[in-house]
């Protein structure tokens, strides 16, 4: 958790870092910091305002990572 007490990002691309990258240094720094992300999210319908994120990773062993089905709630918070 930062400063802001923000410990998730959410980003409509595929990746956090440049899709040509190397070393992946956001990926690092990220996870240095604490941090969860999800990629490739499509907020296109999701207007402003307060949800609740539900986001439950796939039973995936000996990866850093996994697809989630990303759902939105309103009006719960």
């Amino acid at each position: 958790m930062n400063a802001r007490g923000i410990i998730m990002a959410g980003l409509d691309t595929p990746s956090v870092d440049h899709v040509d990258s190397k070393d992946l240094q956001v990926h690092h720094a990220l996870i240095k910091a604490g941090f969860s992300w999800l990629e490739n999210l499509d907020l296109t319908n999701a207007e402003e305002g307060l949800y609740f994120l539900s986001a439950a990773p796939l039973r995936l062993t000996e990866l850093e990572a996994s697809p989630v089905r990303a759902v939105l709630i309103k009006d719960l918070i």
